[in-house]
């Protein structure tokens, strides 16, 4: 998966992932999205208020795909995105 933010991009893979947090060691930056992974520091989308409102329902959306690998196939084909634009994913 690529991602990309203000201040760059990362690449990594689903399974590579190993935890999905809200909170940077630093503390400044305002809702990150951190993708923990076992390759060095974690990749970090900063500001994910930037990208939905208060970054909250984007980080819910993120973290149920990487959760529930199943359910992937609706990155595709629009499915996603309603769930980002009605906040549909939580705590999930």
């Amino acid at each position: 998966m690529d991602l990309h933010d203000a201040a760059g991009q990362f690449n990594l893979s689903w399974n590579d992932i190993t935890n999905i947090t809200g909170e940077v060691a630093s503390g400044r930056d305002l809702r990150p999205i951190v993708f923990e992974h076992g390759n060095g520091a974690p990749s970090v989308i900063a500001g994910a208020s930037a990208y939905a409102p208060d970054g909250a329902a984007l980080f819910w959306l993120i973290r149920y795909y990487w959760r529930h690998p199943e359910a992937r196939g609706e990155l595709t084909n629009g499915t996603a995105i309603e769930r980002l634009a009605t906040s549909s994913v939580t705590a999930a």
